[in-house]
């Protein structure tokens, strides 16, 4: 090899090769390091979410005993990390439930077992703190623990006037009645009759469908199709507040968004009558009640029936020297 051959060798050859070596294992050990970046990070990500998913939301201040008692039990099952849940309501019968809805989430008397996804229950949380969410337990802040009556799924030609009729007779009690947006059209007469009497009125939808399953745009179509009945007899848009209640009683993360939305405040539970099909006879239905009401007070439900309308009077006489019989769901 001559000389010049050696020179090139020496100084440009062989560094060059070295210095791509160089680059080569500077490429890799920069590959090594990212990899190892992001298998870290999904670790703490996915740890996170774990954490996340097991800790229970904050309680906000001013729960009535009910809800505490609910939220600490749901808390529990949180921890073990469950996703489902099923709940008994009032009265004993069961109803299974679905991942992502609730029956009744606050039953009287604490009855009921309540598991649900984490998320779900943040969104009944902060709706409860702020307000948009009322349950229908009794708060236990009053000396004499206070009641209210409410009526689902009216009007109707036959039994409306019979349920007002009643209330007046019961010392001109005022109830909330949740009316369906279908018989809203169809029985504007008695809506009516309900406003000018001094009651309030909410919503429980048009169709009164199933909204654990139904899709957001969905609930909000039923919802706003109620609406526009409502507003076309009474000035419903500016009361206030509004009230949602959503059919059989479920709350579902959709039904609970669109009344948010929709600037509602949904109100959920209180003590079930049975007066549809458990329940006929009106002495039975006030053996049931009295012995089921709870000590703090709370909701009455009934529905527009003609049953319900014979309730009234005989069980505001065994309640009246226990109980304060109160004209708004907010005052119980």
């Amino acid at each position: 090899m001559n000389r010049t051959s050696q020179w090139l060798d020496s100084n440009i050859e062989t560094p060059l090769l070295n210095k791509v070596a160089g680059s080569r294992r500077g490429l890799i050990v920069r590959i090594v390091l990212i990899i190892l970046l992001v298998v870290v990070f999904l670790i703490g990500y996915t740890v996170g979410m774990v954490v996340h998913r097991k800790t229970p939301p904050p309680c906000p201040a001013g729960l009535s005993a009910p809800q505490q008692a609910w939220l600490s039990l749901s808390q529990k099952v949180m921890t073990q990390g469950s996703q489902t849940y099923l709940a008994t309501p009032p009265g004993g019968w069961f109803w299974p439930a679905t991942s992502n809805s609730i029956y009744n989430p606050f039953p009287a008397n604490n009855e009921g077992v309540i598991m649900m996804p984490a998320s779900f229950q943040n969104a009944i949380v902060r709706a409860m703190a702020n307000g948009t969410l009322v349950d229908g337990s009794g708060s236990g802040r009053f000396s004499r623990p206070r009641l209210h009556f409410v009526f689902h799924n009216g009007p109707s030609g036959t039994t409306t006037q019979l349920i007002l009729d009643a209330l007046e007779a019961a010392n001109n009690i005022k109830a909330t009645f949740f009316v369906l947006g279908s018989h809203v059209e169809q029985f504007s007469t008695e809506v009516l009759a309900m406003y000018e009497a001094g009651h309030h009125i909410g919503s429980r939808g048009y169709n009164h469908i199933d909204m654990t399953s139904a899709s957001y745009a969905t609930i909000l179509s039923d919802v706003m199709q109620a609406e526009g009945a409502l507003t076309q007899l009474i000035p419903f848009n500016t009361s206030s507040p509004k009230l949602f209640n959503p059919p059989y009683g479920f709350l579902s993360p959709n039904s609970l968004q669109v009344a948010s939305d929709r600037e509602y405040t949904t109100v959920v539970g209180g003590l079930d009558s049975f007066d549809t099909d458990h329940m006929t006879d009106p002495d039975q239905i006030v053996q049931w009640v009295v012995a089921k009401v709870p000590p703090t007070g709370g909701l009455l439900l009934f529905h527009d029936l003609e049953v319900a309308a014979n309730v009234i009077e005989p069980l505001v006489a065994r309640l009246k020297d226990q109980y304060d019989f109160v004209n708004s769901i907010f005052d119980v």
